[in-house]
């Protein structure tokens, strides 16, 4: 018989303690998820689940539910999402539940997860300067030394008076990005980037392109399109975005749609040749300038702090301010995170047993904020918030149970609050309002 999902979870838990690595905030959170397990969720769950094996939340699942329980960017929470191991193959199918399993791995993984997400939503303290960088091709000494350098794979591109000169896709990868020319994102957050730029000796439209990636080397990935332009005429092209970026993320200008008039560029890789010097006569991009601003804050402490800290008052550097006493704060906190999470409406000695993890780090004399993350990754971590609920039988599921089951069938995250409001009035039953 398959071991119901709290079993599960409860033997590998114990296994896990035992890791010496593991940091004193996670271990705090693992005995806080053990008691979880054995004293509130493991109830609530059916203990035959032979006929019904419970199927966990699969990567974009998880992800989307995070975004949308936490209020974080999407790609944050996606690229949490994406540390969350595999899952077996079962036919190319990721949410078949018999072909899921829970380990220590996994476990560990959570824990470690629901923190790095306690981290990307709690942001505290003054909020972080949106310094505008530009980067001056022309005087850029990246660019520089690419341009003028007499080995393999330099030399490609050409320095003009006011921009530099790309005529191929390949140079995209190791010249024009912002990590070469010393810029690093400080913050993860929303970032607005400007580029500006001029076809060159082109008689048809040149496409200016903009990639986020990141460093693999020497060289760089250009993982995502953020945008592509048409230059249609020879006046330079100012172009903007605003984009999520986070720590190791770079910014990549490229340029597509040029016509070599028969020439090869690629010639240029080669030592001691040069484009500067080759009187190249096919079109190309001369980029002037790239500005990166960021992050960008509407308000501060940004949205995902309040829906998570809800209740609690900010002082003007940014920090919590308590307005009642802390048992009171973590009992609506944790009530309102649990509800989300599970959701369901909580019953109170759930909210009691949550509370007490954070009321005995309280008692041990750390902050506020020390208290309230432990029982948060308990729930990020749990049972009820990381599988859906499984009929044992038809019509077995309750109205919050069968909204769950339809939201990720829908749009494969938490129910909505119109979903929610019909579960709350029992009308999901009703075959006239599904």
């Amino acid at each position: 018989m398959k071991k119901s999902a709290p079993k599960q979870i409860s033997a590998r838990l114990k296994e896990s303690r035992g890791d010496s690595w593991l940091p004193l905030r996670a271990g705090a959170h693992l005995a806080g998820l053990l008691a979880l397990t054995l004293t509130v969720t493991a109830p609530a769950w059916a203990e035959d689940q032979e006929n019904a094996s419970p199927r966990r939340l699969t990567q974009l699942e998880y992800a989307h539910t995070l975004q949308d329980l936490l209020k974080l960017e999407e790609k944050a929470a996606l690229a949490l999402g994406r540390e969350l191991p595999s899952e077996a193959d079962a036919g190319g199918f990721d949410t078949l539940a018999q072909g899921q399993g829970i380990s220590g791995l996994h476990v560990r993984t959570y824990l470690r997860v629901a923190d790095r997400a306690l981290d990307e939503a709690i942001l505290l303290g003054p909020p972080p300067a949106a310094t505008p960088v530009t980067i001056e091709y022309a005087r850029a000494p990246g660019i520089g030394f690419i341009a003028t350098g007499d080995t393999f794979g330099l030399g490609i591109v050409a320095v003009l008076d006011d921009a530099v000169l790309m005529v191929d896709g390949v140079s995209c990868t190791y010249t024009f990005d912002s990590s070469l020319n010393f810029y690093s994102v400080p913050h993860p957050g929303l970032y607005r980037v400007r580029l500006e730029g001029y076809r060159y000796q082109a008689d048809s439209p040149v496409v200016m392109t903009l990639f986020r990636g990141s460093k693999q080397g020497v060289v760089a990935s250009l993982d995502e399109l953020l945008g592509s332009w048409d230059v249609v005429d020879d006046e330079p092209k100012v172009v903007e975005i605003t984009t999520f970026l986070r720590p190791g993320d770079l910014i990549a200008p490229c340029a597509a749609e040029m016509n070599r008039r028969g020439a090869d560029p690629l010639a240029f890789l080669e030592e001691n040749t040069f484009l500067k010097d080759s009187g190249y006569p096919g079109e190309g991009m001369a980029y002037k300038s790239l500005t990166i601003t960021g992050p960008l804050h509407d308000s501060w402490p940004p949205p995902s702090t309040r829906a998570v800290l809800v209740g609690v008052d900010f002082d003007e550097a940014g920090n919590i301010e308590l307005v009642r006493s802390p048992t009171d704060h973590l009992t609506e906190i944790v009530g309102s995170f649990a509800e989300g999470a599970f959701r369901r409406p909580v019953e109170n000695f759930e909210v009691a047993t949550l509370v007490a993890l954070g009321q005995a780090v309280l008692d041990e004399g750390r902050s506020f904020l020390e208290a309230v993350r432990v029982p948060l990754a308990a729930i990020l971590s749990s049972p009820q918030f990381l599988y859906q609920p499984q009929a044992l039988q038809a019509g077995s599921l309750d109205d919050y149970e069968f909204a769950t089951r339809l939201a990720y069938f829908l749009w494969r995250s938490l129910p909505d609050e119109e979903l929610l409001a019909l579960a709350d009035q029992g009308a999901l039953a009703n075959p006239l309002v599904v």
